[in-house]
């Protein structure tokens, strides 16, 4: 038996034949001197490549299941509509005076390379685009033969070196039980395409594909992120005793997705979903989330770019939202761009720092940037009058911005009645908690705000001075550390004092021991993954409130350190042994 580890990208367990696809790695790209007349058919031979690609795309958009699809789908097209890249493949294919397939290999490797260098996950993975659709463009100027997916069986869990995202559709397609990647990032189009198809994925599994041999028995565990090959007995029934009980507890959320969230002692606990665009909201409602607690607006922004996306767009997104959600509670952030997610090259350029995530963003770049503020904002109150909206503002730390922000909201509002268009006069605007200074200052920010979001993931990391993606010290990186549950429990006490509502929004509330360490500091609204919904409410059902307040009390009451995890994580109390 040989195990591979890499990185879970779906959790699941997949248990099936392997196949292969076969490497031909990246195929040498011919280089060599052309006369005058060569690089002309050369250039015609690209433009020719070009439209047959862009022809294809624009079947796969049409053809696109569902608007994640259909995005990828559009930005690739738009890097092949790209004037300036064209332009500049042209000068440099006439500087040069060798064949166009090497130009146009070096330069888009060239483009690639410099987005990765940037250190944004986002602009990798328009480095990955390039890649991908401009070597469409290389294999058909050169008649390269691409591997037929329709020749993996269905049922399989397929490995491989990597695989575009243009060629995933093609493959989920095959139902595959598994897939297993020597490359590939969590974040990539790739990784959101696989959760959407629900196939559990492990990315990153060093030499996975030469490793395995088709026809050879896989277990691929999407939640430890381990591949078994050629299991032994022993591995093989502890899977399959591990898949009923899997099956047994899904079945026990499916059953709990109607119901509300109640801890034994009748605690009623609000799960709501983070989303990032209008079409994760039907699987949030069938996971049963009861409301929309952080909608991620940057990613309509990231989706349009290297341009902002226009009002009516993203009335149309909120709008839908809102219809969707019928009258449960949506609460909307505005623009969270900047630090790690840039929507567009030209704002990376712009804001070049050695600390980006000390930088502007959030907040600090909607006010830098008003006119685009505020047509957000006015899209916000169009769409308001569809539903229940509630208004975030991201990273605040001065009750100067809330004044700036709402200053805003009030010419936008003036904007649309001179116009004579409909909005609610009333909308709560609320701020994320997520630095010490507006933790600290809570008092004083629950006197001009309608509600708190506390977002434990930059609280964590700013409070801390950890970095949870860079290697060295992610594993400093804890929710749990004594600061920061007092810095919960500040804000808490606020919100109570001036009777306004508080909910966490980050990843901490996902999981089983954070959502009942929250519970007990007295958070009784959560918004997670809405994949994440079904176990927290059935770890909560296993809690008492009132012995969890206990237990948080005294652990903030201590300076002693000890694994807080253990003490909160999900388990039946002697009085629920019996109980499903």
């Amino acid at each position: 038996m040989t195990i591979i580890k890499g990185i879970g990208i779906f959790e699941g367990i997949a248990d099936a034949r392997a196949f292969v696809i076969p490497d031909h790695g990246h195929n040498a790209i011919p280089k060599f001197s052309v006369t005058p007349q060569d690089a002309q058919e050369g250039w015609e031979r690209f433009l020719d490549a070009r439209e047959k690609i862009k022809t294809q795309l624009r079947s796969q958009i049409a053809g696109a299941a569902d608007s994640t699809q259909r995005q990828i789908f559009e930005t690739h097209l738009m890097m092949l509509e790209d004037t300036v890249f064209v332009e500049l493949l042209r000068e440099q294919a006439e500087e040069s005076r060798v064949n166009i397939e090497s130009v146009l290999d070096t330069l888009a490797s060239s483009e690639a390379e410099k987005l990765r260098a940037a250190g944004d996950t986002v602009l990798a993975e328009r480095a990955d685009d390039i890649l991908d659709v401009f070597g469409r463009v290389l294999q058909t100027m050169l008649h390269n033969e691409v591997f037929d997916i329709s020749l993996i069986p269905e049922g399989a869990v397929v490995a491989a070196r990597k695989i575009n995202p243009s060629d995933a559709l093609l493959l989920f397609k095959r139902r595959p039980a598994g897939l297993c990647l020597d490359e590939g990032g969590a974040g990539g189009h790739l990784a959101i395409l696989t959760r959407g198809a629900r196939v559990p994925a492990v990315f990153c599994a060093a030499n996975a594909h030469t490793i395995i041999q088709s026809g050879q028995r896989v277990i691929l565990d999407g939640k430890t992120a381990q591949v078994f090959v050629e299991p032994d007995a022993k591995t093989a029934r502890a899977f399959a005793d591990l898949l009923t009980k899997r099956s047994r507890q899904n079945a026990v959320r499916a059953a709990q997705s109607g119901k509300p969230c109640v801890t034994q002692d009748g605690k009623k606990i609000a799960l709501m979903a983070n989303i990032g665009s209008p079409e994760e909201i039907q699987g949030a409602l069938e996971d049963g989330a009861e409301g929309i607690g952080l909608f991620r607006t940057e990613f309509l922004f990231m989706q349009n770019a290297p341009e902002f996306i226009a009002e009516d767009a993203q009335f149309e997104a909120y709008k839908k939202a809102l219809e969707l959600m019928k009258g449960k509670p949506v609460v909307i952030r505005t623009l969270d761009a900047g630090g790690d997610k840039f929507i567009s090259a030209a704002q990376q350029k712009a804001d070049v720092s050695k600390n980006p995530l000390l930088g502007r963003r959030s907040i600090r770049l909607s006010l830098a940037y008003p006119e685009i503020f505020k047509q957000q904002l006015r899209a916000l109150l169009r769409a308001s009058v569809y539903g229940d909206l509630r208004i975030m503002l991201p990273l605040v730390v001065s009750l100067e911005e809330v004044k700036a922000a709402r200053a805003l909201f009030e010419q936008a509002k003036k904007e649309l009645s001179s116009k004579k268009i409909p909005y609610k006069k009333h909308i709560p605007i609320g701020i994320m908690v997520e630095t010490a200074a507006a933790a600290l200052s809570s008092d004083v920010f629950a006197r001009h705000c309608d509600f708190f979001s506390i977002g434990t993931n930059d609280l964590v990391q700013y409070s801390l001075a950890i970095d949870r993606e860079n290697p060295l010290v992610s594993h400093l990186y804890n929710e749990f550390h004594l600061t920061i549950l007092r810095l919960i429990k500040i804000i808490i006490g606020s919100a109570k004092k001036a009777k306004i509502p508080v909910s966490v929004c980050g990843e901490m509330a996902g999981t089983p021991e954070g959502a009942a360490m929250l519970v007990a500091l007295g958070i009784g609204t959560l918004s997670m993954a809405s994949s994440s919904i079904g176990k927290i409410k059935h770890a909560l059902s296993n809690h008492q409130k009132k012995e969890l307040a206990i237990k948080a009390k005294d652990i903030l009451l201590s300076p002693a350190t000890t694994d807080v995890r253990k003490i909160f994580a999900a388990r039946r109390t002697a009085k629920n042994t019996g109980r499903a």
